[in-house]
């Protein structure tokens, strides 16, 4: 992994902005946005549909330019890297969950986790073992995404996303295809990950009860972070899903967000 100093953020987002389109089509996704990620810390972004919160994700994960500001992970700023160095850049320092999954369907569970560590050019089976341990997959090493359950697959998508030990995990809706009781299980094996394994683990979501989850939640309108809360001042998702909701109508909402 890339040193960086233990009191430096991982994460630095500073002055983010990203527009689409042009004219009475032109789309502000993100304003002005600004904060920064401690190491091991699970932050969730939660905002409604359209509020700018895939935009952000896709800046965070180098998958998207901003037209200003800059995203600095591990003391690298991802918008002075070319191409090939920024894709090396995220193979090595940034996992992926996607709310899709994203498995490889004709490929075993094992074969799946094998991904990142292949492209690493290691191939270490004792850690893919261990990992599908903590997944509670072992007894699943050789099915097919087909032959697993939703739940079965998201767990296998957070397994490749931190078996390679990136340094900041991005989670896009990671419970979204789940039904609730799964997603709560999904969601514990997050904040597991996270406090055994001292993770940096970010969670884009429009839902209370995911957000609740972790320690720091940023709310997302119209492509501003308005309000920064610290769940444990919260007794239940609940409470944080009012909260939310009274920060939203406060705000409201003056334009189309991506």
């Amino acid at each position: 992994m890339t040193e960086h100093s233990p009191q430096s953020p991982l994460v630095q987002i500073k002055g983010l902005c990203k527009t689409f389109g042009t004219g009475e089509g032109r789309v502000v996704a993100l304003d002005d946005v600004s904060f920064e990620i401690s190491q091991g810390e699970h932050l969730a972004v939660i905002g409604p549909s359209g509020s700018g919160k895939s935009t952000l994700l896709h800046m965070l994960a180098g998958l998207d330019t901003p037209d200003a500001g800059g995203v600095i992970v591990s003391n690298q700023d991802l918008a002075q890297m070319g191409d090939r160095k920024l894709t090396l850049f995220r193979r090595r320092h940034i996992g992926m969950i996607f709310q899709a999954y994203n498995l490889v369907s004709t490929m075993t569970a094992q074969d799946n986790l094998c991904i990142p560590l292949l492209l690493a050019r290691t191939n270490d089976r004792d850690k893919v073992d261990a990992m599908l341990q903590t997944l509670g997959l072992r007894d699943r090493r050789r099915h097919r995404p087909d032959e697993l359950s939703g739940g079965e697959q998201q767990r296998l998508a957070i397994g490749r996303a931190m078996i390679a030990n990136p340094d900041v995990i991005l989670a896009d809706e990671p419970t979204g295809n789940l039904d609730s009781a799964t997603g709560r299980n999904v969601c514990e094996l997050l904040h597991r990950l996270c406090g055994e394994f001292k993770r940096t683990i970010v969670t884009v979501t429009h839902d209370p009860a995911v957000a609740m989850w972790a320690s720091r939640v940023l709310v997302l309108c119209d492509g501003r972070i308005v309000e920064s809360l610290d769940t444990a001042s919260f007794a239940s998702a609940a409470e944080l899903g009012a909260r939310f909701l009274e920060i939203i109508e406060r705000h409201g909402k003056s334009a189309p967000c991506a």
